[in-house]
């Protein structure tokens, strides 16, 4: 009989690699496993993490779920806990967000993600949940390289903690690009700050040898949500 645990709130963020049927058509699949390896062994090991999200990292407070070219990130339930423990639980779903995008730099693997709130089901790995499907619809609709973050995720935090996410940058306010809507500021997640990236190493900007439009507008988006973040510094 399958286990069931039910997460009456919890923060899913979902990843989707770009051009993942490219790879498999290409026989690239390894390097969509090795990111998925990178993201575990990372998670595993906090001491491996850098920057201001080092050592945040604890056992249980984050699971890290792959299906085919996707992953699910989802936090412990944070529902009728503690305030403190509903801004750590926050903090380490970004940590793991941060080690994911590290993993699919090292391979050239472009990323679009999401993070919700609400409740969940999760069972034998398998989760369903209002704030999955709003994670898949908010992560189809961006048009960049980048990770969306819901409002709805951000008032589940103290004033305390939301305010040092955005003086640290590691949320910060962006006009998002997306396929359709009007255009507005949104709380995007900085992956830019994380090392490699402050040192200028966006492998995961890599084009390949063929690119239609639809490419080359992420690419774009991208390179001018990087250089914005610059001259705001």
């Amino acid at each position: 009989m399958a286990h069931k645990q039910v997460f009456p709130k919890s923060n899913p963020s979902l990843f989707d690699i770009l051009g993942c049927k490219d790879l498999v058509r290409n026989d690239q699949l390894d390097n969509v496993y090795r990111v998925f390896l990178g993201v575990k062994d990372v998670k595993d090991n906090a001491n491996e993490m850098t920057g201001h999200l080092q050592a945040l990292l604890e056992p249980g407070v984050v699971t890290v779920v792959n299906y085919s070219d996707s992953f699910l990130i989802y936090t412990l339930d944070i529902n009728d806990i503690e305030q403190d423990r509903i801004d750590k639980a926050f903090h380490t779903l970004l940590a793991a967000c941060d080690s994911l995008f590290i993993a699919a730099n090292e391979n050239s693997l472009p990323l679009r993600a999401s993070i919700t709130v609400g409740d969940i089901i999760v069972s034998n790995n398998v989760v369903i949940g209002k704030p999955v499907i709003e994670a898949y619809e908010m992560e189809q609709q961006q048009e960049w390289i980048g990770c969306w973050v819901s409002k709805n995720a951000l008032d589940l935090l103290s004033k305390e903690a939301l305010e040092g996410h955005i003086k640290e940058r590691a949320i910060v306010e962006y006009k998002i690009p997306l396929k359709k809507g009007n255009v507005e500021k949104m709380f995007a997640y900085d992956w830019t700050d994380s090392y490699p990236f402050r040192k200028g190493n966006y492998t995961i900007l890599n084009k390949r040898d063929r690119i239609d439009w639809t490419v080359e507008r992420k690419h774009r988006n991208t390179w001018e949500f990087i250089n914005q973040l610059k001259r705001t510094i």
